[in-house]
This record gives structure tokens, C-alpha cells and sequence, in this order.
């Protein structure tokens, strides 16, 4: 799915690809709900910036129907604003 960030509030943009919701958690944390969940959190999520930068996306957080992304530049500093996509591969429930 494709999630813009604008003012740090995140919408997801259509069609959702098995995404149901995405919500600020703080700095720079995106919350991604799927929508069918996968059977365990044991699963290979990836998140993609979309635009060049000094910044980076990562996921954590793992629990069988959600995932974070957080963004951070090489500074260590917080990216409120990054637009990016996510993808996730496992075994669905």
C-alpha cells in the first residue's frame, strides 16, 4: 500500500492492498492495521521511501495484524513528512 504524510498525519491511498488503516504513533511511526491477518508475527515486512533522500524506512513492532514503519534521516532526526509504500510477505491466517 502507498502512504502519504501530510502535517505527520498518515492516509492511505487507494486500493489499500489487504491494509485497513494506517495511524500516527509519534515520532515519525506510522501503525499499519492488515486487514487479513497473518497467522503468526512471523512474517517479512519492508517499507520503501519514495523519493531520494538521506532518510531511511524500517518496520518493527510485529504482531500478526500490525507492523510500524519509522523513518529517520542519517542523523538520527525524526521525517514526519516522507511519503512511502509497504509491502509484507508471510502466511496469512
Amino acid at each position: 500500500g502507498f502512504v502519504s504524510r501530510t502535517g505527520g498525519t498518515p492516509s492511505l491511498s487507494s486500493p489499500s492492498y489487504n491494509i485497513t488503516s494506517v495511524t500516527d504513533d509519534g515520532d515519525s511511526q506510522t501503525i499499519i492495521t492488515i486487514a487479513t491477518d497473518f497467522s503468526s508475527a512471523v512474517y517479512s515486512p519492508s517499507a520503501c521511501l519514495l523519493e531520494e533522500s538521506t532518510s531511511f524506512a524500517y518496520c518493527h513492532t510485529l504482531a500478526a495484524g500490525t507492523f510500524k514503519v519509522k523513518i529517520s534521516n542519517d542523523s538520527g532526526g525524526s521525517e514526519d513528512e516522507r511519503d512511502f509504500s509497504v509491502v509484507a510477505f508471510g502466511d496469512q491466517a
